[in-house]
């Protein structure tokens, strides 16, 4: 494996939508339980189990057993910053600019 090879790892495990909005309910250092995410999402454990799985491969997240519940959080919080670069893109594009004017209007 090179560098290369981990950058597709990582972007592949950030291009579902259920994953990014894992990550994002894992910011600013929480915590959670996998019970937790099939409780926020409306999918089956086994489909949440297949994603939160794909982000500790990706090397994202990490899990500690406690007891019975398995708990999630983020390895790096630099990932964020990869988040708000795509945001800034995204901001900066005449493409998505109705786009975002009206996530803005949605979310005020």
């Amino acid at each position: 494996m090179n560098l290369l090879d981990l950058k597709v790892r990582i972007l592949k495990a950030l291009s579902d939508p259920t994953r990014i909005k894992i990550l994002e309910s894992l910011k600013d250092g929480k915590e959670l339980c996998g019970c937790e995410f099939d409780e926020m999402f409306d999918q089956t454990q086994s489909t949440i189990s297949r994603h939160l799985k794909s982000l500790e491969d990706a090397d994202l997240i990490i899990s500690n057993k406690v007891g019975q519940k398995k708990l999630y959080r983020i390895k790096d919080p630099h990932l964020f910053e990869i988040f708000a670069t795509l945001d800034q893109m995204i901001k900066r594009n005449k493409k998505y600019k109705q786009i975002v004017k009206l996530q803005e209007q949605i979310t005020l």
